[in-house]
């Protein structure tokens, strides 16, 4: 009877023995997944708190916009009204399908955006400031646990996603996005924001893009102009200091037409005139031409309706232009396509 005892004694204490030797190897291992869930958290928290705060454009009044300086277009963008151009401008990036797909993603969650485009002489990348409902935390996450995304601190000091492999960069906040992707040249996204306070944005434009789909202007519009004018065919000298243009949207439901406003700033008053008369002359010249000759149908596009002069500025009013004319036209401002 007191070897039965002894048995049992023996087994209990054998399982006491081996119980407690797998609570000891368990529980090291809840302790790490909680330890790294904690972690994830916190560093998802971390960046949320450290993201660039700027101001909505379309909410008025904003001064600056928190990009990088030395673009050739900055634009302001109601993503609603605007998105059959955005899905046609970035069909043409030579973007690769993630990043494709990453914009449409993106873009479905925008209510409003800010964009500068830099053209390959001034290192070929779009970089945008955008305001939405974003799934901030869901995205760490997955960026944490992607091999193609590493973690960086920015020079300002928020942090940021970056990968190499789809030359994008990105800093993301429940209300709030900040993008780089390259366009053009070998090397990586920069930044995804500007430093602060950003650029500058000129005093009379929130007033010039009201109701506008997508507004933008060009700070140094020499380049892009001699681009437009030569690939459409016209040796026009354009003396202008500064270029507005808003695009509107023209008819009702899911009419994908727009039409083009576009405001030349000039040294002065009898330049203005000078150029409104050169635009006279160059829309009575392309009346007479036919539509098989080459520079007919962008010019006559462009000068669809008399220029409008008014003191140093010349307005223009274009034709209305489907998405496919907008996104070539929109190419012959930013890069060195040599024909429309």
């Amino acid at each position: 009877m007191k070897e039965e005892f002894n048995v049992k004694d023996t087994k209990i204490a054998q399982r006491e023995a081996s119980l407690r030797k797998t609570h000891r190897l368990r529980e090291p291992s809840v302790r790490r997944v909680y330890a790294a869930f904690f972690a994830v958290n916190l560093l998802l928290f971390l960046s949320c708190v450290t993201t660039p705060k700027a101001a909505d454009p379309l909410a008025g009044g904003t001064e600056y916009l928190l990009l990088n300086g030395g673009a050739l277009a900055y634009m302001v963008i109601d993503v609603k009204e605007a998105r059959p151009i955005l899905d046609g401008l970035s069909a043409r990036f030579p973007l690769s399908a993630a990043n494709s797909g990453q914009t449409k993603r993106l873009l479905d969650r925008t209510g409003s955006a800010a964009l500068a485009v830099f053209g390959a002489d001034r290192g070929g990348y779009v970089q945008a400031a955008a305001w939405g409902r974003y799934p901030a935390k869901k995205a760490g996450i997955s960026f944490a646990f992607d091999r193609n995304w590493k973690k960086r601190k920015s020079g300002a000091g928020y942090s940021y996603w970056y990968s190499e492999r789809n030359r994008v960069s990105v800093a993301l906040s429940d209300s709030q996005a900040f993008v780089s992707m390259k366009t053009a040249g070998p090397d990586g996204p920069p930044e995804p924001a500007g430093l602060s306070p950003g650029i500058p944005v000129p005093g009379d434009f929130a007033a010039f893009r009201q109701g506008a789909a997508l507004a933008f202007w060009l700070p140094e519009p020499r380049v892009p102009v001699e681009r437009l004018t030569q690939s459409i065919e016209l040796p026009l000298r354009i003396p202008a200091e500064e270029i507005f243009a808003a695009l509107r949207r023209e008819g009702g439901g899911d009419e994908k037409r727009y039409g083009a406003l576009l405001r030349i700033r000039t040294p002065s008053a009898s330049q203005a005139r000078a150029l409104a008369s050169l635009f006279t002359m160059a829309r009575n010249l392309i009346a007479g031409m036919t539509d098989d000759e080459g520079p007919a149908v962008p010019a006559a596009i462009l000068f669809a309706n008399p220029p409008v002069q008014d003191g140093r500025y010349v307005t223009v009013r274009t034709a209305v232009m489907d998405v496919e004319t907008i996104t070539l036209f929109f190419e012959l401002f930013t890069t060195q396509r040599e024909r429309f």
